[in-house]
This record gives C-alpha cells, sequence and structure tokens, in this order.
C-alpha cells in the first residue's frame, strides 16, 4: 500500500529526443540532448491526500489493534536456547 501512495504521489518528466521522426533518447531523470527535436512528457502526481481517521469504526479500530498484536507476537524471537530434554533422564541401557 506504502508503494501505491508512493507512486501515486510522485510527478516525474519523460524527455524524448527525436532525430526525424526515429526516436533516438529517452531520459527520464535529465533532460534530452540533441539537434533535432525534443519532447516532454510531463506526468504529475496527487499533491492532496486526504486522511481521516474520525471515519473509523470501533469495530475497524478493534480489528486493527488485534492485528499489529498478533503480527507483533508472531515475529518476536524465541528463547532458542530451551532445552527440554534436560529434566529428563536417558533411559536404562540393558547391554
Amino acid at each position: 500500500m506504502a508503494f501505491v501512495v508512493l507512486l501515486s504521489t510522485m510527478s516525474f518528466t519523460i524527455s524524448m529526443h527525436y532525430c526525424g521522426d526515429i526516436l533516438v533518447d529517452t531520459p527520464i531523470f535529465h533532460e534530452a540532448k540533441g539537434c533535432c527535436n525534443n519532447e516532454q512528457l510531463v506526468i504529475d502526481g496527487q499533491d492532496e491526500l486526504q486522511f481521516r481517521t474520525d471515519i473509523i469504526s470501533f469495530d475497524q479500530q478493534v480489528f486493527i489493534v488485534s492485528f499489529l498484536y498478533s503480527y507483533d507476537t508472531f515475529f518476536k524471537d524465541h528463547d532458542k536456547n530451551l532445552l527440554s530434554h534436560l529434566a529428563y533422564k536417558p533411559p536404562l541401557v540393558i547391554r
């Protein structure tokens, strides 16, 4: 979701350099250099974001809190040095 928000709010320009009718160069982050014909395609991002927390219902808040709590406890490191067999004696050997 964060990736979608990032792309929708980002603006960028694509420059195109033509020699005659043939496309020669298409730089994205810098201006095209050339002698014949240069065109620019400007893609404007969204500049107004609306984020309202007052429209989240109580049920949605409970879901968000329980999801975050379970996600947090799921990825916690468990004690890797826990050896449960230390309290038991080995079996008796017959031979």
